[in-house]
């Protein structure tokens, strides 16, 4: 009979367990879901700024005077043209852009707040040519444009409009998610109906303006 009692005990003992274990899960797993759907949104959104930024000094520091939609040669252009030597101004423009760079990457990779990754972003920039910052500057910089291709979640690249007429320059970078990818990502069963995730497009920046709210960052 006591024999009995023991079977009987260790069975609600382990039922106990398994549901904790549910319980936990069903705790945890949309939690997990909802953090990478806002971090992606986040990488996506900062994504297109700083390449909006970066056609903005193709736009301004180029020969085409004009906005161009590979944005490897304009990322080749920011990087290495000779004109940030020869033009102070542009240069000091530039400065600025590695600037965001470098403080988006503290933040989005770093978990840094904002005004102590701006402070480490200065420092990074401003000391660019002595041995100690300029190596960590230039890693920082392949990291971040190796990444500025994609939008994280379906790993396509962003789409480029230019309007280009006598009267006006525009440029529209687009999150490349598509409807169809939308519906196919939110209809998984564990990442909607248990994880309770659901995607949307990231926007777009048009002319240097987002077409989100933007939202204060710590």
């Amino acid at each position: 009979m006591a024999r009995q009692k023991m079977k009987g005990s260790l069975v609600y003992e382990i039922l106990i367990v398994i549901l904790t274990i549910l319980l936990v899960g069903t705790i945890l797993y949309p939690k997990s879901v909802w953090q990478k759907i806002d971090r992606d949104t986040m990488l996506c959104r900062d994504q297109m700024m700083r390449w909006s930024d970066a056609e903005l000094l193709y736009l301004q520091g180029s020969e085409e005077a004009n906005y161009d939609s590979s944005l490897v040669k304009v990322l080749n252009f920011v990087r290495y043209d000779s004109i940030w030597v020869t033009d102070s101004t542009l240069a000091t423009l530039r400065d600025s852009f590695y600037v965001n760079v470098v403080r988006d990457f503290f933040r989005d990779y770093k978990d840094m707040a904002t005004k102590p990754a701006m402070d480490s972003a200065f420092r990074l920039v401003e000391g660019k040519a002595d041995s100690i910052h300029g190596p960590i500057l230039t890693a920082i910089l392949d990291t971040m444009f190796s990444l500025m291709y994609t939008c994280p979640t379906v790993k396509d690249t962003y789409l480029v409009s230019i309007i280009d007429t006598t009267a006006v320059k525009k440029i529209k970078i687009s999150c490349p998610m598509t409807p169809e990818q939308v519906d196919s990502i939110n209809s998984n069963f564990w990442f909607h109906v248990i994880g309770g995730g659901k995607v949307e497009n990231h926007g777009y920046v048009e002319n240097g303006e987002p077409s989100w709210k933007e939202a204060k960052r710590k």
